[in-house]
């Protein structure tokens, strides 16, 4: 690497002619082959484009294998750019994995668990981080659990949630409901739950025309010196359930439905790549693209996300292209997550943020794209999404009743071991439910898998700790407590004591023996 303070000594002490050719040489030179130094000399930062995409699995994108069909427009920004083949989530469903995504921490710590919570105001923000240091922040987004009424706006000038059609469809027409985020658990469920049936989301095509006259803003913007962060937030290839249909339904046609959904949103995405393209912004833009989850497709049975930690889940795209900066066609084998994309966004804006430094659990991902280097040797992942009443674990009593049971499951990635851990949670919108000791033990379950040996994962080690994976285990499951010891605050631990009283009304309802 050049090194200019050293060039222009040694070419004074052979004169001005000689100084005047080798200035001219090392400026064309420096110019000619762009990089982080080109834009250091320059002294100007990057604008940065975050694309984050509902729901959306790698091995539906061409760029990663599929066959079916061609996402042209994913496909050229992956051509020009360098893409992430070990990329996981650090949460299965939308809130808290953005929570994480923008924090840059472990949803342990940010502590967004629950669809009734928000993120508090000590988690800071990348956008916060951003507009401190003099960028313009603004923020499109698809659909309701990304609403402002979340918090994830911290550090946003402008953030356009307004919403024009129903997560969930059914007879009626979709009506304009009030963002009221009440104090009580109780309160916050009513909104959710009015929200999802009426105006909750809007069409792919309509984000990105939202965000496309944005960029046309930042444009026409007099001052023009001042860098932007645009997050654009696309809902497509999730779930639309019919209210009028069975559970089992739904499922059948959104999984035949997938792969037309994700290319009707590379359709999307591809007029704001045009767009960015065509505009005086492009050879400055950081672009990264990325899932804020999966989705399973009948694997284990199932269809959706946010309920299991499977690969199908965990997995997402991730892909980022910057122009003399980011290698073309690059492709990065190295284990990475949600968690980098605030520290890399950070890195590229030169934007040092001690507060954020300090929690952090992410990486930049410069150093696993320049050298290769493995930036994690695990990663920590969770959902607590079965621990409200919507999702919560039905088990059979004694008396042949039903009971719901909130569920968390925790897990920790070390390649090619994955350990999860399932047990007893409080109902975040029924904390006070009683659920005696024998039920909680039924709900509590170990998995261990070899994901080059079983990448479908559908045999568990975990069954015979005795065995020669016995030490395997242990290890995952202290690494697992290390992960979240420092947390202090994880809810699957508040496990309920339930007195004398409560066990004899328990015995009286047939609960336990």
């Amino acid at each position: 690497m050049l090194n200019e303070k050293t060039l222009i000594k040694n070419l004074l002490k052979y004169g001005p002619w000689a100084f005047g050719a080798g200035l001219c040489l090392f400026l064309a030179l420096y110019f000619l082959f762009p990089g982080k130094n080109t834009r250091d000399l320059a002294g100007k930062k990057p604008n940065i484009l975050l694309i984050t995409i509902d729901t959306l699995r790698p091995d539906y994108l061409s760029a990663y294998g599929f066959t079916r069909h061609k996402t042209e427009n994913i496909d050229k920004l992956a051509k020009n750019g360098t893409v992430f083949d070990s990329a996981y989530c650090d949460v299965t469903w939308t809130t808290p994995a953005m929570a994480s995504t923008l924090t840059g921490t472990y949803s342990y710590k940010h502590q967004l668990r629950s669809m009734y919570q928000s993120l508090p105001a000590s988690a800071k923000t990348a956008a916060e981080a951003l507009e401190t240091a003099g960028y313009t922040t603004a923020a499109v987004i698809g659909s309701f659990p990304l609403a402002a009424v979340y918090k994830l706006d911290q550090g946003f000038a402008v953030y356009d949630d307004a919403f024009t059609e129903a997560i969930f469809v059914g007879p009626r027409t979709p009506q304009d409901v009030a963002n009221q985020w009440g104090d009580t658990i109780n309160e916050r469920k009513q909104l959710f739950f009015k929200k999802i049936v009426n105006k909750s989301r809007r069409p792919d095509k309509d984000v990105s025309a939202i965000a496309i006259r944005m960029l046309e803003g930042f444009s026409m913007e007099e001052a023009n010196n001042k860098p932007f962060f645009l997050w654009v937030h696309y809902f497509g290839p999730h779930d639309i359930p019919d209210l009028r249909l069975n559970r089992m339904d739904n499922w059948k046609i959104h999984a035949a439905d997938y792969a037309g959904k994700v290319l009707d949103t590379d359709k999307a995405v591809g007029d704001l790549l045009s767009a960015l393209n065509a505009s005086k912004f492009r050879d400055n833009t950081l672009v990264i693209f990325h899932a804020d989850h999966g989705e399973s497709l009948w694997e284990h049975g199932f269809v959706g996300h946010g309920v299991y930690l499977y690969e199908d889940n965990l997995r997402i795209p991730l892909i980022m292209k910057w122009p003399g900066r980011i290698p073309k066609g690059k492709r990065v084998p190295a284990l990475v997550g949600n968690i980098d994309i605030a520290a890399t966004i950070l890195d590229a804006a030169r934007v040092r943020d001690e507060e954020m430094e300090r929690v952090m659990d992410g990486k930049s991902l410069f150093p696993a794209i320049d050298k290769g280097k493995q930036i994690h040797d695990s990663l920590y992942f969770e959902t607590y999404l079965c621990a409200h009443d919507l999702h919560a674990e039905i088990i059979n009593t004694n008396d042949g009743n039903q009971l719901k049971v909130g569920i968390y499951c925790r897990g920790v990635l070390e390649k090619p071991w994955k350990y999860i851990k399932t047990g007893f949670s409080p109902l975040f919108d029924a904390p006070d439910r009683v659920i005696p000791p024998t039920i909680q033990a039924q709900v509590e379950k170990d998995e261990l898998f070899n994901l080059t040996q079983d990448p479908a994962e559908l045999h568990s080690l975990a069954q015979n700790p005795g065995n020669a994976n016995g030490p395997i285990m242990q290890n995952l499951i202290r690494l697992l407590n290390q992960y979240t010891t420092p947390g202090k605050a994880d809810a699957g631990k508040n496990r309920r004591q339930v007195t004398k009283d409560q066990l004899d009304k328990l015995r009286s309802l047939g609960y336990v023996k």
